[in-house]
C-alpha cells in the first residue's frame, strides 16, 4: 500500500512539471512573437531621413504620428517662382513672404528673394521691413537699376501711408522725405540705366506727388507746385518721344497739365478777388 501511495505521488509531481513545462513554454513563445512583430513594426516607420511627398501626407497613419527632425532640402528655384508668382498676382502676400524666408534661411546671397520679399512687405505696408530687404538686396546688387526702381516706388507708397495716417517723416527742403527719398532711388537707377522707361515714369510719377503736395502746402506760392507738375510732364515727355501712343503715360501727361491749369485758375481768381478788395476798401 505504502508503494502505491508513493507511485501515485511520484505520478502527480511528473503531470505537474509537464504542464509547468508546456505553460512555459507557452510563454516564452508569446514573448518571441511579440518581439518579432515589434521589431517588423520598429524597421517599418519611415526614419528621421525620409522625405516627405504629398503621397506619403495623405496616407493615414492611424494614432501614429511623427516630426521630420533634419532639414529637408528646399528647391529654391521652384519656390522662388512660386513666390513670385503668388506676389505678381496678389493672390498670397503673406505666403509668398513665408516661401521667400525659407530661401533667405538657406541662401543669404539671393538677391531677387530679397527684392520681392521688399515687395511683398511694401504692399501690406510693412516699409521698415520693406526697407530693410532693399538694402540688402543693393548691398549684393548694386548697379542693379530695378532694385532702385522698386525701392523708390516704395518710397511713394510709403508717403501715401503716411498721409492717410496722419504721420509726418520730416522735410528734406521742400519736398517731404519719402518723395525726396523716391526722387534720389529713381535718379539713381537713370544713371545707372538712362533709357529706363519704368525708371523714367517713375520719377515723372514722383514729381507729379509733389505737385500735389504742393498744392495743400504751398498755399501762398503756386509756382512751386507748377514747378513740380512742370518737371513731371518732361519726364513723361521723355517716353513720349520714344513711345508716342504710350497710352497710361500720356494719360499721367494731360492730368499734370490739367493741375497746372487748375492752380493757374485759381490763382487767377485769387488775384482778381484781391483786386476787388483793393478798390472796394
Amino acid at each position: 500500500m505504502y508503494l502505491n501511495r508513493k507511485s501515485n505521488h511520484c505520478r502527480k509531481g511528473i503531470s505537474f512539471m509537464r504542464k509547468r513545462c508546456l505553460f512555459i513554454s507557452v510563454v516564452s513563445l508569446f514573448c518571441n512573437i511579440m518581439y518579432i512583430l515589434a521589431i517588423s513594426c520598429y524597421v517599418s516607420l519611415p526614419t528621421a531621413t525620409a522625405q516627405p511627398n504629398e503621397d506619403s501626407l495623405r496616407r493615414p497613419h492611424g494614432k501614429l504620428f511623427y516630426l521630420y527632425s533634419k532639414n529637408v532640402p528646399i528647391d529654391t528655384h521652384n519656390k522662388l517662382l512660386k513666390a513670385r508668382e503668388l506676389i505678381d498676382s496678389g493672390a498670397d502676400y503673406p505666403l509668398a513672404i513665408a516661401i521667400l524666408d525659407q530661401i533667405i534661411a538657406v541662401q543669404n546671397d539671393n538677391a531677387e528673394a530679397y527684392l520681392l520679399r521688399a515687395i511683398a512687405y511694401t504692399v501690406t505696408n510693412k516699409f521698415d521691413e520693406a526697407e530693410e530687404d532693399y538694402k540688402n538686396a543693393l548691398r549684393l546688387e548694386p548697379e542693379n537699376p530695378t532694385f532702385y526702381k522698386y525701392r523708390g516706388q516704395s518710397f511713394l507708397m510709403w508717403q501715401d501711408y503716411a498721409e492717410q495716417k496722419g504721420i509726418d517723416y520730416g522735410w528734406d527742403g521742400l519736398k517731404p522725405n519719402r518723395l525726396a527719398l523716391a526722387e534720389r532711388m529713381y535718379k539713381k537707377a537713370l544713371e545707372i540705366e538712362p533709357y529706363y522707361i519704368d525708371g523714367i515714369v517713375g520719377l515723372g510719377d514722383t514729381y507729379a506727388r509733389m505737385g500735389k503736395w504742393g498744392k495743400k502746402k504751398f498755399v501762398r506760392n503756386p509756382p512751386k507746385a507748377i514747378a513740380f507738375y512742370e518737371q513731371a510732364i518732361a519726364e513723361y515727355n521723355k517716353v513720349l518721344a520714344l513711345f508716342p501712343e504710350h497710352g497710361p503715360v500720356m494719360a499721367k501727361k494731360q492730368d499734370a497739365q490739367g493741375e497746372i491749369e487748375a492752380i493757374t485758375n485759381a490763382e487767377q481768381e485769387a488775384e482778381r478777388k484781391r483786386a476787388i478788395e483793393e478798390r472796394i476798401r
